[in-house]
C-alpha cells in the first residue's frame, strides 16, 4: 500500500541520515497549526527551490537500499527506535515474513 511505501521511504531516509529520528513523547498532544499556508512554507521547501539532483540520488539510494542492503528477512522497518543507530528483528517482534512494517 502507499502507506507502507511512506514508511519504508521514512526509514531508508532516517537509516542513510538523510533525515534526523526526533523521538517523540507519547503523552504529547499538538493541536494542528493555525496558520497551515504558513506552516508548510516554514517546514517544506517550494517546489522550485528543490535539488532534483539529491531527489534522483535519493530515489535511486531508496531502490539501492531495499534491493542489496536492507536484511528483509531479518530486520523491522520501526520508528520507536533511531533506524541509523538500532535495528529491531523480527526475531525480537517473534514475526516471520518476508517484509515486516511496524506500525509507528
Amino acid at each position: 500500500s502507499s502507506y507502507t511505501v511512506t514508511l519504508m521511504l521514512l526509514y531508508y531516509l532516517l537509516h542513510d541520515g538523510h533525515i534526523k529520528h526526533q523521538p517523540v513523547d507519547p503523552k504529547l498532544t499538538r493541536k494542528p497549526p493555525r496558520d497551515f499556508a504558513a506552516f508548510l512554507e516554514h517546514n517544506f521547501a517550494a517546489p522550485d527551490q528543490i535539488d532534483k539532483r539529491l531527489l534522483g540520488r535519493c530515489l535511486l539510494g531508496f531502490f539501492e537500499f531495499y534491493l542489496f542492503r536492507f536484511p528483509n528477512q531479518a530486520h523491522v522497518i520501526q520508528f520507536h527506535k533511531n533506524p541509523a543507530t538500532s535495528t529491531v528483528t523480527q526475531l525480537d517482534k517473534r514475526w516471520g515474513t518476508s517484509l515486516a512494517v511496524e506500525d509507528p
